[in-house]
């Protein structure tokens, strides 16, 4: 019986959006907007989820308008974003300076009125990624890099 093959992560992330993604599984990432500068203690490391089956469809009507300048549809995009959010380390109030501790709400996902004060260019790059892992879209149709 031939051994059993296993990617390695950095393989597995180069296939994310490529290959299927178990809706059982996460990812660890941090946002390209945490660059050099950040200490490494200090980027914050968010883990997200595929959407579900139940979830395409709906994540699907929504991703249609992400080019639109709305504020409705910008609450909806958060919406979509938060609820892949299953946990975080490193994430730490700049004014204060202490960390805030990761609080799921009753869904799944990530406490509403936590999540609300992320900055927007980092909730868009959370959705982006849980958009890629779950193959709902080519990204670059959107001007966006996989």
């Amino acid at each position: 019986m031939a051994e059993k093959r296993v990617m390695d992560e950095e393989t597995k992330k180069k296939m994310h959006g490529l290959l299927p993604f178990s809706t059982k599984s996460t990812i660890k990432y941090t946002p390209e907007v945490y660059g050099d500068d950040v200490p490494e203690d200090f980027k914050p490391v968010f883990t997200i989820r595929p959407y579900s089956r139940e979830e395409v469809k709906g994540a699907r009507k929504i991703l249609g308008s992400i080019t639109d300048n709305n504020v409705e549809k910008e609450d909806e995009l958060n919406e979509w974003s938060r609820k892949v959010v299953v946990g975080w380390e490193n994430l730490y109030d700049a004014g204060s300076g202490e960390e805030i501790e990761y609080v799921q709400d009753s869904t799944g996902g990530a406490d509403k009125e936590l999540y609300d004060v992320l900055p927007v260019t980092v909730k868009a790059l959370i959705l982006v990624q849980a958009v890629k892992i779950s193959g709902l879209l080519d990204l670059s149709k959107l001007g966006l890099k996989s």
